[in-house]
């Protein structure tokens, strides 16, 4: 079965069903996107339903697809996925669909629509959309979740589960289209947003939060309290880094300074002569092996 620029390989039976999608690239920050529902989709046990085609949305000379060539021979060639999942979730009665893709180089109102019909075929009651933003915080905090919503409904739903309504001018990501889309569709949808320190390349903490607040919102009582004992382990591994490490230290010590200023979300903070601590985490890791 095939929906504007969608295939679906099979048929299922859906109960109540919502929506919920990460892209990666910019709207990725800390991977708290792609992060997130990866570990969704797998502790959910979801099934593959299908996929957006990808061929009109990518500029494939910037995405390039991968290969593997093994003594000449060409192995597998792998283009970039837009993947489609489903699982059913008999104690809540709330399915999910989850979709785990590239934010497109192009034609968004073309992939917009793509996404929208999908959802009425479905029937879908709520669409979710998350990410992640990069803010002057630092990695021992309590992440911050933000949204935009396109129905003011939701509103007062969100500010009650402390979810901070944003204030924002500037470019934006696909959320915001597939959010208006949503709007002229008559389908409720929230776009919410993981505040993350800028050095941090993956970030449990900021996956915990986000998704502690999807749960609630869906109201689906599931356990991810492991995300938090890996956010805590991750922070003891930073503090001894940052401990050890002057140029960090420094670094952290400006960071504090910056954090009453005021920061634009969405807007990537730029720190370009600090190595990404997960360098030195790597290398801790390779000088612990080697032991």
């Amino acid at each position: 079965m095939k929906i504007s620029n969608i295939i679906i390989y099979e048929t299922v039976e859906i109960d109540n069903p919502y929506l919920v999608i990460g892209f990666s690239g910019w709207p990725n920050a800390g991977e708290v996107s792609t992060g997130s529902l990866q570990y969704l989709k797998d502790r959910f046990n979801a099934k593959k339903l299908g996929e957006i085609i990808s061929d009109s949305f990518y500029n494939f000379s910037t995405l390039r697809p991968t290969t593997v060539i093994e003594n000449g021979y060409i192995k597998r060639t792998s283009m970039v996925t837009n993947d489609i999942f489903y699982c059913r979730n008999e104690k809540s009665h709330k399915d999910l669909f989850i979709i785990i893709a590239e934010e497109p180089h192009l034609r968004w109102n073309e992939y917009n629509k793509a996404v929208i019909d999908f959802a009425k075929h479905y029937g879908i009651k709520e669409i979710y959309i998350l990410g992640g933003t990069y803010d002057n915080i630092l990695h021992t905090a309590e992440p911050k979740v933000s949204a935009v919503t396109n129905d003011d409904l939701f509103k007062d739903k969100l500010i009650k589960n402390g979810i901070e309504l944003i204030s924002y001018t500037g470019a934006c990501s696909i959320h915001t289209l597939i959010l208006e889309a949503g709007n002229k569709a008559h389908i409720p949808s929230v776009s919410l947003w993981g505040h993350v320190p800028p050095y941090i390349q993956r970030n449990p903490k900021a996956f915990y939060a986000v998704l502690k607040k999807l749960l609630i919102l869906l109201e689906i009582d599931f356990n991810i309290e492991e995300l938090k004992y890996a956010a805590r382990a991750l922070d003891d591994q930073i503090n001894t880094i940052i401990s050890q490490n002057p140029t960090l230290k420094k670094y952290i010590k400006d960071l504090k300074t910056k954090q009453n200023a005021r920061q634009d979300v969405h807007r990537p903070v730029k720190f370009d002569k600090v190595i990404p601590i997960e360098e030195f985490l790597k290398k801790g890791k390779k000088d612990t092996e080697k032991e």
